[in-house]
């Protein structure tokens, strides 16, 4: 008997399922044209183990991988440090580069006719003058942090001054110690100056017969500058808290004082006051021009309201004489230097006030 034939039944037809379509990239936000470019190196460490560790790998990878895990300051440090390791590496390149330009300008320059240009100036020779100048800095224990600084900004003024001068003086500055030389480090290259730097007191340098303090304390007037003498200026700036101090500090050493002849020849209505620096200009001029009326009206600052006096009055007579008269009645006879002009008597002494 045949098998039983199975029933088939046909299948009902099916429906092809849809395929999903991909779903569209998400749009990247516009970046800021002065956001950082996007990171490619190692992920960034999160805790301060990993920041210490990747530092001690790549001491500049906060420039490169992570910028914004330090702060500005840092950031800043390091970018400096990227960029002179960068200038050391190159420069041997750009010094050959340089030699090459300075050949090829040469070069053009002699073909042209022409001089070539000097790669340093030659430094012109300084015809010294005869005169001497000493700066007496022993009273830093005297003055405060401000005075200090004033003291210092004044000795610059009056270094400058003789500097520019066709026949600068001889300066030093002795008893150089304390807090002054300090103020003056900032200043590069001081030590290598056109003056002479003592630790020691000016009477260990010279004798006490060329030695002369100027002082507004002394009776003796100078009239005209000896070229054996070493001038002395007091370097204090004390707002006169210390009256008769350089004067009585000259006469315990037994060393000749003398005044600037301001008095006599000028009027000023302001303080009569002068600073380290404008004593020092004043001499500068005179040896200059030989005239200290030209002297102080180029010097004093217009503040002062310094006029000549109208009608010349004769100088106090410090000269030495034979006939044994008294220095009032040969103030009268005495012959004024052509130099001179006239004036009442005023006090020199210093301010704070550079200018």
């Amino acid at each position: 008997e045949p098998p039983p034939t199975p029933d088939v039944s046909p299948l009902p037809p099916t429906t092809p399922t849809p395929t999903p379509s991909p779903a569209p990239a998400p749009v990247p936000a516009p970046r800021h044209p002065n956001a950082p470019p996007p990171s490619t190196g190692p992920p960034l460490p999160k805790t301060p183990e990993e920041v210490a560790a990747a530092l001690a790998l790549d001491p500049l990878a906060a420039l490169t991988h992570w910028p914004k895990r330090l702060p500005k300051q840092e950031r800043k440090r390091r970018k400096v440090l990227a960029f002179r390791k960068k200038w050391e590496e190159t420069k041997e390149e750009r010094r050959l580069k340089q030699k090459e330009n300075r050949k090829r300008r040469r070069a053009s320059a002699i073909e042209k006719g022409e001089e070539p240009k000097m790669r340093h100036k030659r430094r012109k020779v300084i015809e010294w003058s005869a005169q001497r100048l000493v700066f007496d800095m022993e009273f830093d224990s005297l003055m405060t942090k401000k005075e200090h600084q004033s003291l210092a900004n004044q000795l610059l003024h009056a270094y400058g001054h003789n500097k520019r001068l066709p026949h600068p003086w001889r300066l030093s500055w002795t008893s150089f110690t304390g807090t002054v030389p300090q103020l003056l480090q900032k200043h590069s290259g001081w030590r290598n100056w056109d003056i002479s730097m003592h630790e020691n007191a000016y009477i260990e340098h010279f004798s006490k017969d060329e030695l002369c303090y100027l002082t507004a304390d002394s009776t003796n007037v100078i009239e005209t500058l000896d070229e054996t003498k070493v001038y002395i200026i007091g370097a204090l700036v004390d707002r006169n808290r210390y009256p008769n101090l350089t004067f009585e500090k000259a006469q315990k050493q037994g060393i000749s004082t003398a005044r600037l002849p301001i008095g006599e020849f000028m009027e000023m209505t302001a303080r009569n006051v002068l600073t380290v620096n404008q004593i020092a200009n004043i001499l500068f001029e005179f040896n200059t021009t030989n005239s200290w009326k030209d002297a102080f009206l180029k010097v004093l600052p217009a503040r002062k309201n310094a006029n000549l006096k109208p009608s010349p009055s004769p100088l106090p007579s410090a000269l030495p004489t034979s006939t044994g008269a008294a220095p009032e009645l040969l103030a009268s006879t005495q012959p004024v230097s052509p130099s001179l002009l006239p004036s009442t008597a005023l006090d020199v002494k210093m301010s704070e006030d550079p200018s």
